[in-house]
């Protein structure tokens, strides 16, 4: 078990990011820009899809642009889907607004052998002289920690904000591969209305979905509880990531743009300010 703390040369400024590592599995995450994770890996296999890292800090105009434009549209766009939630992957895509508190930088920090823990408090932390809480519009505050087990990562979420008020979750980009797929229990009577079979093999109220054709698509999920396994991103080598998370994740949305995947686990309808309290996400591969 170890922690490494590191520097990022980017945009024309030195970022600080932490390497945690735990028996074949490790992690990188960059504290000054959202708490995000920019790396996650099994026995050296990278599980994440790689950013370029320019593109994932974001660039002062982006920053200026949240900073400046605020309007409740804007805030309901983004959630807020605060924490390690970061740039849409598509070309040209506006929708960067997606975790608008990915440009803050966390400065309450935790640090272990194998955990990081963050907190942001709207009062005190701010972009480019607002504070979060003008940003989003109510007091908010949040924490996050990462915890590398023996079966790879645990990701827990806490909403210390005015009423519960927000929409928290993961928006990471995994890596697929040719004949890559996403089996997730869910609810068939919440699937999308315009299913086919060409899209979709429903069986038993699974889904798998083929990476290739899957777009953006919303699911409930209803397994309940830790124990149960919720989801899986399988490849064709037999490799895999299996999803746990509890029930306080109320939505999956499942993305496969032309590159990578998403599996997210979600509180609520993304693109709404709902409630949430705390809430637990465990990605073990295999």
């Amino acid at each position: 078990m170890s922690y490494q703390k590191n520097i990022i040369n980017s945009n024309g400024r030195e970022w600080n990011f932490y390497t945690i590592s735990k028996g074949h599995a490790s992690i990188d995450v960059v504290p000054d820009a959202g708490f995000g994770i920019t790396s996650f890996k099994w026995k050296g296999r990278e599980l994440m899809l790689q950013w370029d890292l320019d593109t994932f800090l974001g660039d002062t105009q982006q920053i200026e642009f949240i900073t400046n434009n605020i309007t409740d549209t804007f805030r309901k766009g983004f959630g807020p889907a605060i924490g390690p939630w970061f740039n849409a992957k598509e070309p040209n895509s506006k929708i960067w607004q997606h975790g608008v508190c990915r440009y803050a930088e966390w400065k309450t920090l935790e640090i272990g052998n194998n955990f990081i823990k963050g907190r942001l408090d709207g009062k005190k932390d701010r972009l480019l002289g607002k504070t979060l809480n003008e940003i989003c519009g109510f007091d908010f505050a949040v924490e996050i920690s990462y915890t590398l087990l023996e079966e790879g990562l645990e990701y827990r979420i806490k909403n210390l904000s005015e009423g519960n008020k927000g929409t928290f979750g993961i928006h990471w980009y995994w890596n697929s591969y040719i004949n890559s797929k996403i089996h997730l229990k869910t609810d068939t009577n919440q699937l999308p209305k315009d299913l086919t079979e060409k899209r979709y093999k429903i069986n038993k109220g699974e889904v798998i979905a083929d990476l290739n054709t899957l777009n953006g698509d919303i699911f409930k999920s209803v397994s309940s509880g830790l124990d149960d396994l919720k989801g899986q991103l399988i490849h064709a080598d037999g490799s895999r990531v299996n999803f746990y998370y509890d029930d306080s994740f109320t939505n999956t949305v499942l993305w496969s743009p032309k590159t990578g995947c998403c599996f997210e686990p979600v509180s609520g309808m993304p693109h709404q300010i709902g409630k949430f309290t705390e809430g637990t996400i465990r990605m073990f591969p295999v």
